[in-house]
């Protein structure tokens, strides 16, 4: 964090969370195989609850020598309370 500005990196299906305003926001994507055939439409949301691959992740740390993370820059509003 610097100032206001925010960023995140992410990798694997460890979640990041916005919650602002008495109100949370998923701001990452799972790195798992599941997750991405939604992504993809082959399966929906309901069939990936059930499926037996929800642990198969695609991309995470260690699991090779150099990997790429998922980067987005936010900006951090203070909470205001009423």
């Amino acid at each position: 964090m610097r100032g206001n500005a925010l960023a995140i990196a992410h990798v694997g299906d460890s979640r990041i969370y916005l919650m602002r305003q008495g109100a949370i926001q998923q701001l990452t994507q799972d790195h798992s195989l599941v997750m991405e055939q939604v992504r993809r439409g082959y399966i929906t949301l309901e069939q990936a609850q059930q499926s037996d691959m929800q642990n198969i992740i695609l991309r995470a740390l260690g699991s090779e020598e150099a990997v790429e993370p998922d980067i987005e820059d936010l900006v951090a509003v203070p909470e205001t309370c009423s």
